[in-house]
């Protein structure tokens, strides 16, 4: 195994464990309780995922001038694939654990959906593609889709940014650094798979 390699596994290794910790040591919310510990890890994949997306986009754009960086164009939008289905799984488990049910009324809900399947085509679609220029269309595409559908989408149940208008600034730091912790897992894990 190559020095990178090991090295590499060393830093998805200790990220894993800090990832645990900062859940673990979280403090509970007055109303939610320790189920914001959960909610924190799904806001953190939702937005891993929408970093991903754009990632994808951004190295897909460049991959035309630098064909070398279109293997991580992929490998970013599969990241962000994984990440978007873990985080719709992850808000059925909270909803209904929070909420009390499955509200399908909720627009955030809807476009979790929507944005799961344009990201399913865009997957199945990829293993097809023959030409950096196509797959860069396509990644800035799906991204600006994403986008648009988050910024546009009303919240009726889904709180508008909790975390951010939370009174708490230890809310907000535990949510800052598991977010973090979750963005160098994954990017450690693109660049495992890549390596």
């Amino acid at each position: 195994m190559s020095r990178k390699k090991n090295f590499n596994q060393i830093i998805l290794g200790l990220f894993v464990v800090i990832l645990i910790g900062l859940l673990y040591f979280s403090p509970a919310e007055e109303t939610l309780g320790n189920w914001i510990k959960i909610i924190y890890f799904h806001a953190s994949i939702a937005r891993n995922g929408i970093i991903f997306f754009v990632l994808a986009a951004v190295t897909g754009l460049i991959a035309l001038r630098k064909d070398s960086l279109s293997e991580w164009a992929k490998k970013f939008q599969t990241m962000a694939f994984s990440l978007w289905v873990i985080q719709v799984i992850m808000g059925f488990f909270v909803m209904w654990n929070v909420w009390g049910g499955f509200l399908w009324d909720e627009p955030k809900v809807r476009t979790s959906f929507i944005i799961l399947f344009f990201s399913f085509l865009m997957y199945l679609f990829t293993e097809k593609i023959d030409t950096t220029k196509k797959m860069a269309v396509s990644y800035t595409a799906l991204a600006l889709i994403v986008v648009f559908l988050l910024v546009t989408t009303e919240e009726i149940f889904h709180p508008q940014n909790a975390i951010a208008s939370s009174s708490s600034m230890s809310l907000k730091i535990f949510f800052e650094a598991i977010s973090w912790s979750v963005f160098i897992i994954c990017f450690q894990i693109t660049r495992y798979i890549k390596n």
